[in-house]
């Protein structure tokens, strides 16, 4: 099982949670008695709840359960949006291998490799095997630079550093790192997705 994961856990999504309280505690005094339950709820709500749910459900009831005066949508003003989450620079590929998720960023990925009914994962300081067809892989990851090259074989367009040719019609991929991979007639069409930009070629076509 491969899952693509894009989002980084946001640690500072907990700490905004406690300035959402803090900000709405400071209009506490100056809340009539019947206002200070909607601050009440909102405590509640930070302490059972998640965190993005209580900003909005929050920001929701204090609307309408206050009354509609600039003082008081002001106070509503003041709950801090849900944070938006941290990105990280690169995806990150979610494997699931010998009974455990394992957490790869997509810029540490060479090739993944066909072997049966398995796929291998290759990195340049491991491997990973997983049961998995390469053809579901490489719809799953070709918009994260992932190119189909051979009926075995995705490469990481990343880390391709030259196209050679072959007598035979074949192209060799030599890799970061100095690995060679072979590059069939049938996919070459594919080896224009390993650039953006072609100058002076056009043998792919």
């Amino acid at each position: 099982m491969v899952i693509v994961v894009s989002m980084e856990f946001d640690q500072v999504a907990i700490a905004t949670s406690s300035l959402l309280l803090q900000s709405c505690l400071m209009f506490r005094g100056n809340l009539a008695p019947s206002y200070k339950n909607a601050v009440a709820t909102l405590e509640k709500q930070i302490a059972h709840d998640s965190v993005e749910s209580p900003f909005k459900r929050t920001r929701d009831s204090l609307a309408i359960a206050l009354p509609n005066t600039a003082r008081n949508e002001s106070f509503i003003e003041a709950v801090p949006q849900a944070p938006r989450p941290v990105r990280s620079r690169y995806p990150r590929i979610a494997i699931k291998t010998n009974g455990r998720i394992v957490l790869i960023p997509s810029a540490e990925i060479l090739v993944v490799e066909s072997e049966g009914d398995y796929v291998r994962v290759q990195r340049y300081n491991g491997t990973h095997l997983l049961r998995e067809h390469i053809s579901v892989l490489a719809d799953k990851l070709q918009a994260y630079g992932f190119i189909r090259v051979h009926r075995c074989l995705l490469v990481n367009a990343a880390h391709v550093e030259s196209i050679e040719p072959r007598f035979n019609g074949d192209y060799l991929l030599r890799m970061k790192g100095g690995k060679v991979y072979n590059a069939t007639r049938t996919y070459k069409k594919n080896l224009r997705l390993l650039a953006d930009l072609w100058i002076g070629v056009d043998g792919f076509d």
